[in-house]
């Protein structure tokens, strides 16, 4: 049952922006798969990659950062902050939007959607951010960014369990999100629904076995050839807390068994909320590698 009273979000989205946010179990129709995608993920494990912590005008002291969509210009990130005291305990929420200088090299000011969204719309005017999902208290909304006002609309999902980390499918008609409600495998799963012609959303099915395990599962992410869905799970044989995994379907609707994006990427600490560029070569994340419990957003690159 829902315990947390925490605006938790985690993404959500599906545009392809330098990392955008995200087809479904029961697609059966051929979908068109990007040349050498897996090839690119799958390469995580060998020479060529590079990872870097994004700096302190992203991640700063006691606040917890998770990387939510990238711009299509490449060159701006949303992303959620949690706000923490000494001890660690969340004290409030923000979502944040930060530009990237290329000329210097450098992360802008962030900018916050709950405290100046006016500012905010006019970046987004060159940025076209459309549509975000977030969870408050548990429960998932939509936000239209192209609106006036950040009004969060509550989706017909929800129940009296915890929904949280909602994705949007590149296309737009499939929400991929997390849940304990009854009917998984154990703890938190994976579910999706998809967007009905009336504005609201079908009956969640859980994507099943080949995805969630009967331990947690987190932070859904489908990409730009919905078909291969980024997911974290403790589960999988995972090398330590949350890893990060890979799964595609086929024409059939079939999902393959989770491949672990291995290290360096994945570590025995908790590493979550990957969202990729269009072919999958260059991602952020969050994990909390260096510091336990306190969670960064990471910059990955995949030179080849």
């Amino acid at each position: 049952m829902k315990t947390n009273k925490v605006v938790s979000v985690a993404v959500a989205f599906a545009l392809v922006m330098f990392i955008n946010a995200y087809a479904f179990i029961h697609v059966s129709t051929s979908v068109n798969k990007k040349p050498n995608l897996i090839s690119k993920l799958s390469a995580v494990s060998k020479p060529g990659i590079d990872i870097e912590k994004l700096g302190s005008e992203v991640n700063s002291e006691q606040t917890n950062k998770f990387p939510i969509l990238y711009s299509d210009a490449d060159n701006g990130l949303i992303f959620y902050a949690d706000h923490v005291n000494s001890n660690n305990e969340f004290i409030s929420r923000d979502f944040l939007f930060s530009e990237f200088d290329s000329a210097n090299s450098k992360w802008g000011k962030p900018v916050s959607l709950l405290k100046d969204y006016t500012a905010f719309q006019k970046i987004n005017r060159y940025m076209n951010f459309p549509e975000i999902f977030i969870t408050i208290d548990n429960d998932i909304y939509s936000v239209d960014l192209r609106k006036s006002t950040f009004s969060p609309q509550k989706l017909n999902i929800n129940t009296r369990f915890i929904e949280t980390s909602p994705c949007l499918s590149p296309d737009g008609n499939t929400l991929y999100f997390v849940s304990d409600r009854p009917g998984g495998y154990g703890g938190k799963d994976i579910w999706s629904s998809e967007r009905l012609s009336n504005g609201k959303w079908s009956e969640p099915m859980n994507m099943g076995s080949k995805i969630n395990t009967s331990e947690d599962e987190e932070s859904p992410f489908m990409m730009t050839d919905n078909a291969t869905l980024c997911f974290s799970s403790k589960g999988h044989n995972s090398i330590g807390g949350y890893d990060i995994f890979i799964s595609t379907i086929n024409d059939d609707g079939q999902w393959s068994n989770a491949e672990s994006l291995g290290s360096p990427v994945n570590t025995n600490s908790n590493d979550y909320c990957y969202i990729t560029d269009t072919y999958g070569k260059r991602a952020f994340y969050s994990s909390d590698k260096e510091t336990q419990g306190s969670q960064n957003i990471y910059f990955v690159s995949f030179n080849k």
